[in-house]
């Protein structure tokens, strides 16, 4: 971890940034019910990327909290990860015919992820946990586009969070899972140079995704101007 790297030192700033907006944000009276405990996941975003900042920076720190134990705690959290991002798309998909089958697979798939997690090495990476999870998203957002054709909102999209914050995650789900698969794929052939590179585009996914969150917060404070 090269803590003078440009895209890092982004990266961090961003996840930052994203964590004490939503901070700020949990008190706010006027944003929408599905925003309400949405401050968790720029919170834990946060927490495992300062552990692991930690971690590989002071030595006394890896041994309080090993780098085992944060891939263990950072494989649980696709629990968390899933179930408030996928919480926040069904219920901004405008389509009541297909509501509840929406939520039963969901709650399928949410069992499907932790059973998969529960069951394998907390130790290691889980990648089947990881592709179902992002893959899944990104048919959630597909189908809230969809019911944007379907249903046209009332409401100007670009004044919406909703329409920021699925729109982050489709964009940070659909460019991490090649990403993470190329980087595993010469990870496995021994190829350092180009495992740190999709290391790099995959942190410039998540700075992109949460940028669109915090414009989904700023469109709370300021429904009628263009970020």
């Amino acid at each position: 971890m090269d803590f003078k790297d440009p895209i890092f030192i982004a990266y961090f700033i961003t996840i930052f940034s994203s964590f004490i907006i939503s901070i700020l944000f949990i008190n706010i009276k006027n944003k929408p019910a599905y925003l309400n405990y949405f401050f968790i996941y720029p919170s834990l975003a946060f927490i495992l990327l300062l552990n692991k900042t930690l971690a590989h920076a002071i030595k006394q720190y890896s041994a309080i909290m090993p780098l085992d134990t944060i891939q263990i705690i950072s494989n649980l959290s696709f629990i968390i990860h899933f179930l408030l991002l996928g919480t926040i798309l069904i219920k901004n998909i405008e389509l009541n015919s297909s509501k509840r089958l929406l939520y039963n697979i969901f709650i399928a798939l949410l069992l499907s992820i932790s059973l998969i997690l529960i069951t394998k090495d907390l130790k290691q990476k889980n990648g089947l946990a990881y592709g179902i999870t992002n893959t899944f998203l990104i048919a959630f957002c597909l189908t809230y586009y969809y019911s944007l054709f379907k249903t046209p909102p009332n409401s100007v999209l670009i004044h919406n969070p909703a329409f920021w914050i699925i729109n982050g995650v489709f964009f940070g789900m659909i460019t991490t899972i090649p990403i993470n698969f190329s980087g595993d794929l010469f990870f496995k052939v021994g190829n350092v140079e180009n495992v740190q590179l999709f290391k790099k585009l995959g942190s410039l996914s998540y700075i992109t995704m949460h940028l669109f969150f915090i414009k989904g917060y700023l469109c709370i404070i300021r429904p009628h101007k263009v970020f």
